[in-house]
């Protein structure tokens, strides 16, 4: 989110209420919030570290050492915590510049996929394919140009140079091209393509719906536990002082 949302990649708008301006640059938006929440994440890290050098090498059963681990475990989950408050506040007011997406040097993104197309649809191996998109894309800024200027003649060109005579179709071309569809091309187990995307979130949502369940439950029955407890003891107690005043 910071590098999307910087000046120079630009690809996102920041909510002001969670950025600052700049101590002497009044035209920069600083990510406050995701700078902190960043620089937090440290602390999880070194919790960690400190927590395994802690008991690595105890013999078995319990020891002392572990209390000193315990404080760091809830520290953790304090910290977790805020974040996931401050980014679940912050995410909803992101605005995505999807005009921004049409600049003609993103074209580039597609490099990998292009190399991907021609091993897929006209069998090249993919490390030769990996050389003939790596020398159109040299070839292109040499020219001033980007990928939204090649052409399949162009392609079918640089390919002969490495032994390969293909009869590019325009159409593979250009949806090899197209930023969104290879997004949707990623329809994997953890992809990025929308339809995953939405299928793991349907799933993350059932696993919290879960444990959200099993927690109350157990909240329930320690609440009881504690009501009995305190019961038995006013009982004990209200047992007691009648002995004494016998």
């Amino acid at each position: 989110l910071i590098i999307f949302g910087s000046f120079d990649v630009n690809l996102i708008e920041l909510p002001e209420d969670f950025c600052s301006t700049s101590s002497i640059m009044p035209q920069k938006k600083n990510p406050d919030v995701l700078e902190v929440i960043r620089a937090r994440m440290g602390d999880i890290i070194g919790n960690f570290m400190a927590s395994i050098t802690t008991i690595k090498a105890l013999p078995t059963g319990y020891n002392l050492d572990f209390q000193e681990v315990t404080p760091k475990l809830w520290e953790c989950i304090d910290i977790i915590k805020e974040a996931l408050d401050m980014l679940s506040k912050l995410i909803t007011k992101v605005e995505v510049r999807e005009e921004k997406l049409a600049r003609p040097e993103l074209s580039f993104l597609a490099a990998t996929e292009l190399a991907n197309m021609l091993t897929r649809n006209y069998h090249i191996p993919f490390r030769a394919s990996h050389k003939i998109v790596g020398a159109l894309v040299r070839e292109l800024i040499s020219k001033g140009m980007t990928l939204r200027d090649a052409n399949a003649e162009m392609l079918g060109k640089i390919s002969a140079t490495f032994g390969f005579e293909i009869k590019l179709k325009d159409e593979d071309l250009q949806a090899a091209l197209n930023l969104s569809n290879i997004v949707n091309l990623h329809n994997v187990t953890g992809g990025p393509s929308p339809a995953e995307v939405r299928r793991m979130l349907k799933t993350r949502e059932e696993i919290l719906n879960h444990v959200r369940s099993r927690v109350f439950e157990r909240r329930s029955k320690i609440k009881k536990s504690i009501e009995k407890l305190e019961s038995a003891v006013k009982s004990l107690i209200g047992s007691a002082g009648s002995h004494t005043n016998r």
